[in-house]
């Protein structure tokens, strides 16, 4: 399972995302859509642990992204 808990995602001094609490459960599909430079990549990255995020945390499988060594994460998520 994916969560984040009261994420806040940043562009610059521009908040993109405040405070989501949203989890993807096994079997689940989701799609993030808006329009160009609304910070859909910036969100997706922030999920997979390619970035920082300005508030809150994301955990997969229950384990906080936030520290986890860059070969672990590679070995347990896919970003194109």
């Amino acid at each position: 399972m994916l969560r984040a808990d009261k994420l806040s995602v940043k562009a610059g001094h521009r908040m993109l995302v405040d405070a989501l609490d949203w989890q993807v459960r096994q079997g689940e599909l989701w799609c993030v859509l808006g329009r160009n430079g609304s910070g859909k990549t910036t969100l997706l990255h922030t999920l997979a642990g390619v970035l920082l995020p300005a508030a809150g945390e994301v955990r997969l499988h229950a384990l906080p992204l936030a520290g986890a060594e860059p070969s672990a994460l590679a070995r347990l998520r896919g970003l194109m």
